[in-house]
């Protein structure tokens, strides 16, 4: 009875030992298309090693964002463009004299007793002297209005237009950002799309691997096999996660030595530099301060004119030139109106929306980092999780993979799958890796060109998988 029990044990282990031959080969009569399957799994096997275990892997920046070059910006032409506009501006304040000449010619055709282009001494109703008769009458007068040059409230005039140039460049340095963040985007998918299709590229030979398995049992009619509709919609779900990664890559699959990193955010200093250095708050700030700078250059003073001017007038009496006269004299006017008053009132008002408008636009900037840090907290806390599951599949694949070698026959498709967890979890990983990535991008479109996200944050790489 005991040599019974003994021999049956004996024989349960030997079909536990040769289980994976079995499972691979099982029920499978033709032994060449056997023999081709089993080395087409150790060849398979060899491969998936040599990608995953390989120390020749490139290991590509876990974080990616990466300072904006000042060489992509064009600034020194827009620059170059921008100083000579405000030259010009400044040009056409100095350009302003106030000096004008002006003339004008009379023919007279009625006098006042009716008598049509006749010499008559008899008083003319024009501003000049009424004593003298002319038939023909040329003037030239030379006049300066004083305020009308400009000259008041000069220093602020040249201010405003420093101002504008300020604003001019912020809306520059808005577009400017605007165009590098989407550089980096893309950068940042491609970066992505890469790793993440060599991963889903191998898990589809996974999937044809094992479809080749129930393949060949389906065409010796020896099994009904479950697994193959589950196997073939598996595949049709990764074809179509490829298609819609941007980055179609064609190259050789070459797995990285992937680096994951979570980072931590130094609000208060992040904050501080937005404040400091956001294009479109620095524009409402300037637009405010523009507006308080016109309001201060209204002035009652620039609507009155104050010219001094020369005349000099001719007059003659056909057929001989009469005589002539030259006249010196001030104008003066005041003009009765309320307009730079009202005007003061338009600027102040347009002042007090810029600076309200900046004050809600920087609410809404902290807001957004408020959210986008606690995105972050719950991804490092993800990422943490992720990499210490992806990197304990890691090391138990690679003591799996050694053990399997020094077996003859083993559960191949048992070691298939253990691959595609692997496969599958660093597939998390580096999807996740990409979402904090997208975060820190976030963070840069609210910064200015001149610094990166990564001098506001500090990065804890996790370890090399």
């Amino acid at each position: 009875m005991k040599t019974n029990l003994i021999k049956s044990y004996i024989l349960v282990s030997l079909l536990f030992a040769f289980y994976g031959w079995l499972d691979v080969s099982a029920q499978v009569p033709n032994y060449t298309n056997r023999d081709s399957l089993l080395r087409t799994f150790d060849q398979h096997f060899l491969y998936l090693d040599s990608l995953i275990f390989g120390e020749e892997r490139h290991m590509p920046t876990a974080i990616t964002i990466s300072p904006i070059p000042e060489e992509q910006l064009n600034r020194d032409v827009y620059d170059d463009a921008l100083f000579d506009v405000e030259e010009a501006r400044m040009g056409t304040l100095t350009s302003k004299t106030g000096l004008s000449l002006s003339g004008q010619a009379y023919y007279r055709f009625y006098n006042r007793s009716g008598i049509i282009n006749g010499s008559s001494s008899i008083e003319d109703d024009s501003e000049d002297s009424y004593s003298i008769p002319y038939d023909v009458k040329a003037q030239i007068e030379l006049r300066w209005s004083i305020f009308g040059a400009d000259r008041l409230k000069m220093k602020g005039r040249r201010n405003a237009i420093r101002i504008q140039t300020n604003i001019d460049q912020s809306i520059y340095d808005r577009e400017l950002l605007s165009y590098a963040i989407n550089n980096l985007e893309k950068d940042i998918q491609n970066q992505h799309d890469e790793i993440l299709v060599a991963i889903l590229k191998v898990r589809m030979k996974n999937l044809d691997l094992m479809l080749q398995r129930t393949d060949l049992l389906d065409a010796n009619n020896t099994s009904i096999n479950t697994e193959t509709m589950n196997l073939i919609k598996d595949r049709a779900d990764i074809e179509r996660q490829i298609i819609s990664l941007i980055a179609d890559y064609d190259g050789p699959i070459l797995f990285p030595r992937f680096n994951p990193a979570t980072v931590r955010i130094d609000t208060v200093s992040l904050m501080k530099f937005i404040d400091e250095e956001n294009a479109s708050l620095n524009e409402l700030e300037l637009r405010a301060e523009l507006a308080r700078q016109q309001s201060e250059n209204q002035t009652y003073w620039s609507s009155v004119e104050l010219a001094p001017f020369a005349r000099l007038a001719f007059y003659f009496e056909v057929p001989w030139y009469r005589s002539g006269t030259l006249d010196l004299g001030v104008s003066v006017k005041f003009p009765i109106t309320r307009e730079a008053s009202r005007q003061r009132k338009v600027y102040a008002s347009q002042q007090r929306i810029n600076e309200v408008k900046r004050s809600l636009a920087f609410e809404n900037i902290r807001f957004q980092i408020t959210e986008v840090v606690k995105d972050l907290d719950k991804q490092n806390q993800a990422m943490a999780i992720q990499w210490a599951t992806t990197a304990d599949l890691h090391a138990k694949l690679k003591v799996h993979s050694e053990s399997y070698q020094r077996l003859p026959n083993y559960n191949r498709l048992s070691r298939l799958r253990d691959y595609e967890i692997f496969l599958h979890e660093l597939e998390r990983m580096v999807s996740l890796q990409f979402k904090i990535n997208e975060n820190l991008l976030r963070l840069q479109s609210l910064m200015g060109n001149g610094r990166t996200i990564l001098d506001f944050c500090s990065v804890n790489s996790l370890g090399l998988i």
